[in-house]
């Protein structure tokens, strides 16, 4: 019974963002062919000239990024279903200005996971959509260094991406046992 109530308390959904700085991405997990996880952004990055990834605000109220700002009008029609399936209000859509596209950023994403993920200190590699960037978790400070390098040799601009401190995963314990 005790291990029911976990598993029911470990599968629900976080009712809001974790980061207070940064709202939730709306995006799922990975998907099977390792693409960032963001298929259905993926898919408005082809229909929207400058589209660089749409977040959900710490308000409620979706945001999305453009490379120029002033094609929100332009952006409007292709993101319109995309905001109703997910529950949200076309109306209250605002917009910021993006760094870079979300269709760049999941290349550096897809170009940098293996490099990253089997170096040293790298905790996990993700492609932001509320943050516009790639975000590294990274164990040790120390590694910082080499993992710059590596995204330098990736040709990632830095700013494109952040290094956030964070704790190294630790499995407990898996189905099987």
């Amino acid at each position: 019974l005790l291990l029911a109530g976990l598993a029911v308390i470990a599968c629900q959904d976080s009712p809001g963002p974790i980061d207070p700085d940064d709202g939730r991405d709306l995006t799922s997990a990975r998907g099977p062919d390792g693409r960032s996880g963001a298929p259905e952004q993926i898919g408005l990055a082809r229909a929207i000239a400058g589209f660089g990834g749409v977040f959900v605000a710490r308000d409620g109220a979706p945001v999305v990024y453009l490379t120029d700002p002033g094609r929100l009008d332009a952006a409007r029609g292709p993101l319109a279903g995309y905001l109703q399936r997910h529950g949200l209000d076309a109306a209250q859509l605002r917009v910021e200005r993006a760094a870079f596209e979300l269709a760049q950023l999941d290349r550096w994403f897809l170009a940098a996971s293996p490099a990253l993920l089997s170096q040293a200190g790298v905790v996990f590699l993700d492609l932001d959509e509320s943050g516009n960037q790639l975000t590294i978790g990274i164990s040790d400070p120390g590694a910082e260094r080499a993992i710059r390098a590596t995204l330098s040799r990736l040709r990632i601009p830095e700013a494109a991406y952040a290094l956030v401190p964070s704790d190294t995963l630790e499995f407990v314990e898996t189905l099987r046992d």
